[in-house]
């Protein structure tokens, strides 16, 4: 046997084992036994279509009062009495162009 054919035959058994290696390693990551996770809530696909703090935002006090708090930092009570006190500072007046935004 001459030594050209060693390497390659010394190659080829390198080979062998790494593929055999990354195939075990690649098999422990199947993606079809690992549990999925959603990626997104959809309260938070709907807020594209619907602005961030309209319908969304009341609607997630409804469906997920634990997603409302960590959202908003405070619970649906805290926000409510916080714009009642500053309601009358931050709503704008109607004009005769559009109808100002409420503070809802």
């Amino acid at each position: 046997m001459a030594v050209n054919e060693v390497v390659q035959a010394g190659i080829a058994a390198i080979y062998e084992l790494l593929n055999e290696e990354i195939r075990d390693i690649l098999s422990k990551f199947d993606r079809k036994s690992r549990k999925r996770r959603f990626w997104v809530r959809t309260w938070i696909l709907r807020r594209n279509k619907l602005g961030v703090s309209g319908t969304p935002l009341k609607e997630l006090a409804l469906e997920d009062k634990d997603a409302y708090k960590n959202h908003l930092r405070m619970s649906e009570e805290q926000f409510q009495g916080l714009l009642i006190n500053i309601k009358s500072k931050i709503q704008k007046q109607d004009t005769i162009m559009r109808r100002s935004i409420r503070a809802s």
